[in-house]
């Protein structure tokens, strides 16, 4: 009896097989592919060797282009991480960066110019550092240090002994929303962490900033280094706010600039 049956499936399975590929070769069928593509560069090591790879797209790698780099691909649970490049030139250099470091520690902010600067002031808008006349300073190797850390919303100086480019590697900010005070004589030293470049005044007051006095920029690779708005005054040579930046700006009262980048 079990013979019988087990004889009986044979048949069942060879006949649904028969059935299948008729079908198939009438377009009864339709017999659908994909592939796990790999790519990039997610690197395992081990002894002298290093094996590197990703699934899931075929271009998953490196894209640069101007100032910025792109890694792209699919890896499960990794944000897209990407540089923003600031030139420096030999001396002091009022700057800001666009993109959230994995670190906010100075020395970790500054790794990639390590040795090759000697001095960075920021300035405390909150009145906090009143006593040192609301400056915060950092110098290597230096005591009485009291600038620990740098984000996207502030803007610093920095004197450079050895002329090269600030390289930070981090991920993009949606909007950043900058608080202005006027604790310290309503001027504030403020980043711009975005990557569109946005003409005066539109680029304060479409964006939460309408008491205001005066913007200062100081643009180390120009001739005419200080550049100044003051609204309804003539003879402005700050015609826009770009990324790379520190800006300095004097307010009347309170706000929050909001700032998409």
């Amino acid at each position: 009896m079990k013979r019988k049956l087990f004889l009986i499936f044979l048949v069942f399975l060879a006949s649904n097989l028969l059935i299948g590929i008729a079908l198939a070769q009438t377009g009864g069928y339709t017999l659908d592919w994909w592939t796990v593509d790999g790519g990039g560069a997610v690197s395992s090591t081990g002894g002298s060797y290093s094996l590197g790879g990703s699934i899931g797209q075929p271009d998953a790698g490196t894209s640069s282009g101007g100032a910025y780099t792109l890694a792209g691909g699919f890896w499960g649970g990794v944000e897209n991480i990407i540089t923003h490049s600031i030139p420096l030139l030999t001396g002091w250099n009022l700057v800001s960066f666009n993109l959230h470091p994995a670190s906010t520690a100075i020395t970790d902010v500054l790794s990639s110019i390590d040795g090759n600067y000697d001095l960075v002031y920021a300035w405390d808008a909150s009145g906090g550092h009143s006593g040192a006349g609301n400056w915060m300073r950092y110098a290597p190797g230096i005591p009485g240090n009291t600038l620990a850390n740098l984000d996207v919303g502030q803007g610093f100086w920095i004197r450079i002994t050895t002329e090269g480019p600030l390289v930070i590697t981090g991920t993009i900010p949606a909007t950043t929303n900058i608080s202005l005070m006027t604790a310290a004589s309503g001027w504030n030293l403020v980043g711009y962490p975005s990557d569109e470049n946005r003409g005066m005044p539109g680029a304060l007051t479409a964006h939460g900033v309408t008491d205001y006095s005066l913007v200062y920029a100081y643009h180390a690779n120009d001739s005419d280094t200080w550049k100044r708005y003051a609204p309804g005054v003539p003879g402005n040579d700050l015609e826009e706010i770009a990324p790379g930046w520190g800006y300095w700006i004097k307010i009347g009262d309170p706000g929050t600039w909001h700032v998409e980048y």
